[in-house]
């Protein structure tokens, strides 16, 4: 959501990985069209076994604009001519359809119209969204885990999506969501074709005297402006494809094994790239042989590659089973010019060479032995989803377009970023469609006071569970005053779409798509907190005709706008010094040592220091000599603080190595910088420090080294838990509003 300003009330959306999805995207740290909900739940496992899909999460309310109190705005560009717009070769036809998945009860998925090489970015970059403690401001209720979509199937791993990962660290446990691909597309682990990338760092704060940049939804300072926690910091992240993809293409994403290990209650075994790569080599070889041979693969009973193919389908043949078909096949023959003995051994050594313990192999096999020829070709993953790749005719009849509308700066310098369009949208035309993830209950967004630990223990409410505020998630959901029920829509840039009553150019409608349920709008609440899995569709639609290069606004409700304007006049600026992490990291400035502590200098109290640094090397070593450095090491420096002095310490001295994956989340901890020189080869400083690993309870350290030799790109800065501007206890939160003749009665429950 974006936040406006006072005079025009404007606001913009952002939005935001859960496990990898969150074990990639998915490591438990986000569609009907998104992640990969599986809608697949009432589908025999064998039939599933290669479809993965996960409800769409993400609807934000246009949280990229900046809140600011200036008035002095310039007027907003209408534009709108309805004159014959001129053609405009470049972005005339749609690149990327939202349509029904290829992989079946799959819900929704995204395709390309367009050939894409390697690296090519896929949809227009969108923002990323944080969701803090979920579990613990809940209390663990395990049917409000079980009903929330949005983390439960369309998060993706903080860590993973962190380019210097400190999104991780913000809280005890953070979630992430990224609208568009990030949510809407599904996971075939045997056609993978497009990955998620990092978040890019934003931009400094002029008033560091750093230079600007294109986002400006960052140029917004605790201290100066109101509008600064009610919308995301995180934007532009984008999804690239891994390899070449052919027009018509439906996009995958890559959920990792372990999203769908976790549901394999839900789902079933699901067969994984290695799965699909063994049951290849089965089908090349088998084919290549029956070829050989000239052996019938259509033939009735009597076919021997028929029965030869069952016993490889099976994994598990015996030599017994195997000499049964080749006497059955042998008896009675007298003329040894067409003994089939030679391939009957060489099929028995196939079978042999090609036992597999997995069912997931044997799932991904074509079932006859007909099919060999083109599967073969084809490969099995292709097989298994045979209208991977549509026709442009189908998608334009049956997709809706998802790329009319790009991000950019708001034309009103106060309104951060907007959405623009791409290409001329007539009057009453869909600018973009919205799928909606439903949350029955808005309280479940509620935030409490916290005690304990919150960055490596388990903190619980206090004060009887005293509310200080709302997730951040709420300014980009849809809702209505006399009901619990919030939509949060997770299309591509529509989180983006700020609010301008005088100047809007847009409305919402319910979809008119066969992918909007319908029946659903005359479910109670409670009849919807059933279904698991997304359902309803919006859509943005065009008021007026709209030019390439004109930004999209919507009217988001006069209780929203009053409660902006009530904000704004109740806003009072926080005390404190206070800069971003990311802003320390993008500046790259000298480390300073524990002993500058006492300086004004110093880091400002929100900024934690962290050092990525491997444990695993010489992780049992501690020779004499190293012990001997680490004696010589201690005491060239000045007696160490207190808090220091007090930690226990093996007595050997560890370098610091580059080795594989070193600057991965896995081996950032926490550290203090205790001496730096001028030692490196390339005149740049390296450090001693002394860095601290957890353990694996995440309670208190067990192992502290001294490590010499850092050189300054693995030390990084990040926010310590709960100092961020999405925690600001004085943030705005509200949801947009659903307009009265939209929103249907019976979802009224307050």
């Amino acid at each position: 959501m974006q936040i406006p300003n006072t005079s025009t009330t404007r606001a913009t959306k952002n939005v935001s990985v859960n496990e990898e999805k969150e074990d990639s995207r998915f490591v438990s740290l986000v569609a009907s069209t998104s992640r990969i909900y599986w809608l697949c739940i009432a589908i025999p496992p064998i039939l599933v076994a290669f479809l993965v899909r996960r409800t769409n999460p993400s609807s934000t309310f246009s949280a990229s604009t900046p809140l600011t109190t200036n008035t002095n705005t310039k007027p907003r560009q209408r534009g709108g001519d309805t004159s014959t717009p001129p053609p405009d070769t470049s972005i005339t036809a749609c690149q990327f359809y939202l349509a029904e998945s290829s992989i079946p009860n799959a819900g929704l998925g995204i395709y390309t119209s367009i050939d894409l090489q390697t690296n090519d970015i896929v949809a227009p970059p969108d923002l990323v969204l944080r969701i803090l403690d979920f579990e613990l401001h809940n209390e663990y209720d395990p049917d409000v885990k079980r009903n929330f979509l949005v983390t439960k199937e369309y998060a993706w791993s903080a860590g993973k999506l962190s380019g210097d990962g400190g999104l991780a660290k913000e809280a005890n446990r953070v979630s992430t969501v990224v609208p568009g691909p990030g949510m809407i597309t599904n996971c075939h682990m045997g056609l993978r074709n497009v990955a998620i990338g990092t978040i890019p760092p934003p931009p400094q704060h002029p008033i560091n005297n750093s230079t600007t940049s294109s986002n400006s939804t960052l140029l917004h300072h605790r201290s100066q402006n109101p509008g600064v926690g009610a919308f995301t910091s995180h934007h532009n992240i984008s999804h690239t494809a891994t390899k070449p993809i052919k027009a018509g293409s439906e996009l995958f994403n890559d959920y990792g094994t372990r999203w769908f290990r976790q549901r394999e209650a839900q789902l079933g075994v699901i067969p994984f790239a290695e799965h699909y790569i063994e049951a290849d080599r089965i089908v090349r070889s088998a084919n290549d042989l029956f070829r050989r041979y000239d052996l019938e693969l259509e033939g009735g009973e009597d076919s021997l590659a028929i029965h030869v193919w069952e016993l490889l389908r099976r994994g598990n043949a015996t030599t017994d089973e195997v000499e049964q078909v080749a006497l059955r096949y042998e008896g009675g023959r007298t003329d040894s010019s067409t003994s089939l003995l030679v391939p009957i051994q060489q099929l028995h050594s196939l079978i042999l060479q090609n036992k597999f313990t997995q069912s997931q192999t044997r799932m991904v096999l074509p079932e006859t032995a007909a099919e060999l020829p083109l599967v073969s070709h084809t490969g099995t993953a292709r097989h298994s989803v045979p209208h991977f790749i549509r026709t442009h005719a189908w998608l334009e009849q049956n997709g809706l377009c998802l790329d009319n509308l790009r991000t950019g700066d708001s034309i009103s310098t106060e309104a951060g970023r907007g959405a623009f369009a791409q290409r001329w949208v007539r009057k009453g035309e869909t600018i973009a469609p919205a799928p909606l993830l439903h949350i029955p209950n808005k309280r479940v967004l509620d935030m409490y006071v916290l005690e304990g630990d919150g960055a490596y223990g388990q903190p619980r409410k206090v004060n009887g569970g005293r509310k200080e505020g709302r997730q951040l998630l709420l300014n980009y959901c849809y809702g209505h005053g006399n009901s619990t029920l919030l939509l949060f829509p997770y299309s591509s840039v529509v989180n983006y779409i700020n609010h301008d009553r005088d100047a809007s150019n847009a409305e919402l409608r319910w979809s008119l798509s066969e992918y909007h349920h319908r029946e659903w709008m005359n479910r109670t609440v409670e009849e919807l907190e059933k279904e698991l899995r997304a359902g309803l569709m919006m859509e943005y639609v065009a008021t007026r005709d709209i030019a390439p290069g004109e930004e999209v606004y919507i009217d988001y409700g006069e209780d929203w706008d009053r409660a902006w304007r009530n904000h704004v006049e109740r806003w009072e600026p926080l005390a404190g010094h206070y800069r971003p992490a990311w802003e320390l990291n993008q500046r790259m400035d000298s480390i300073k040592t524990v002993f500058d502590r006492s300086s004004l200098s110093y880091f400002p109290s929100n900024i934690d220091v962290a050092c990525y640094y491997d444990y695993t090397v010489d992780e049992h070593s501690s020779s004499e000599e190293q012990a001997s450095m680490f004696h010589h090491l201690m005491s060239s420096v000045p007696p160490l603080p207190v808090d220091l002095v007090k930690l226990k310490m093996k007595q050997t001295a560890y370098q610091w190595e580059n080795t594989k994956g070193v600057f991965t989340e896995i081996n950032r901890h926490p550290c203090n910088i205790i001496a730096k020189s001028q030692t490196g080869g390339d005149g740049k400083d390296l450090h001693m420090a002394i860095i601290t690993q957890r353990d694996t309870t995440g309670n208190s350290q067990t192992n502290n080294r001294l490590v010499t030799e850092m050189p300054r790109k693995a030390i990084v800065f990040q926010d310590k838990p709960y100092t961020s501007d999405q925690q600001l206890p004085n943030a705005f939160r509200h949801a947009i509003a659903i307009p009265d003749d939209m929103f249907p009665s019976s979802w009224m429950n307050i």
